[in-house]
């Protein structure tokens, strides 16, 4: 005889209830073994969670796309200041941590790039629109500072012995490019207009720290104060501090631009630059003497 629709029914009930109360004690393995077999990448998972479904809803995808670019920023940050304490301390975990977290990053703006190109084809409203675009650029700014965090780890490989003085300056621009760090990313996690336009003074003068330290250690080779191998990797270090400090410009910058609306960034560069904003030269004056260019 054929068996019926219920009796289907109540047969695959039947084996499911039976197969949940076989597998239910070894719950526990079988989780273990699906950390061992499924890959735990908790970078890719975000990433992953980019669900082009949200296109139907434009808002909410640049949302998430912000939220994840958020996240973006902190990991440069945090990429980067470990690169630079390995001046003082190497350890090659913390080298393995940077090379892995820079390769986070490249991730990050491959996924993100390519989701956001894809979502600035959609109908947007202007602000939407204006974000999407401060997304792609702040994304492309946030990878070079992992770039410029792997750039300083590999010749550091070499452990050079820096002087007392070279060091001391450098764990001052160290300083000052964590807090021209830390206030890129709040201002970016809050869209802090303010804050941004804190950033381009600091910037001006990391600038100037650079080039102090640039010059005080050619003096330094001079009277044999300094070997050449430190030297040299000094100066790719200096060469990367001003680079990651023009890109946190970069992000503040688009943040600004995306609060205003209408913005002309050459403008606006340089007016500040050539004293055009009182605000520009007080804070400058201040980061100034805060770290000893003054």
């Amino acid at each position: 005889d054929q068996i019926g629709a219920m009796g289907i029914a109540v047969i695959h009930t039947c084996f499911n209830v039976l197969a949940t109360a076989v597998m239910l004690p070894f719950t526990k393995g079988l989780e273990k073994l699906a950390y061992l077999t499924i890959r735990d990448d908790h970078k890719e998972q975000k990433v992953e969670l980019l669900d082009e479904r949200l296109f139907t809803t434009p808002g909410v995808a640049v949302a998430r796309s912000n939220e994840l670019t958020q996240q973006m920023a902190h990991l440069a940050k945090d990429t980067l200041m470990k690169a630079v304490s390995l001046t003082a301390h190497y350890d090659p975990t913390v080298v393995q941590e940077v090379t892995q977290q820079e390769n986070q990053l490249d991730s990050y703006e491959d996924k993100l790039g390519t989701y956001l190109v894809r979502l600035s084809q959609r109908e947007l409203t202007p602000a939407d629109s204006r974000q999407v675009s401060q997304l792609l650029h702040s994304i492309s700014d946030l990878e070079r500072i992992g770039d410029h965090a792997a750039n300083i780890v590999y010749p550091l490989e070499r452990q050079p012995a820096f002087s007392e003085a070279a060091q001391g300056q450098l764990d001052k621009l160290y300083a000052a490019i964590e807090e021209i760090l830390t206030m890129t990313v709040d201002a970016f996690d809050h869209d802090d207009v303010r804050l941004a336009k804190r950033i381009e003074p600091l910037e001006q003068v990391v600038d100037e720290m650079t080039i102090t330290i640039r010059n005080q250690h050619i003096e330094r080779l001079k009277q044999g104060k300094c070997t050449i191998d430190a030297g040299i990797v000094l100066l790719d270090i200096l060469t990367n501090m001003e680079r990651v400090a023009d890109h946190c410009s970069n992000i503040a910058v688009a943040i600004i631009e995306t609060g205003v609306g209408s913005f002309d960034t050459h403008a606006y560069l340089n007016d500040i630059k050539t004293g055009g904003s009182r605000s520009f030269v007080e804070e400058y004056k201040a980061y100034a003497e805060k770290y000893g260019i003054a």
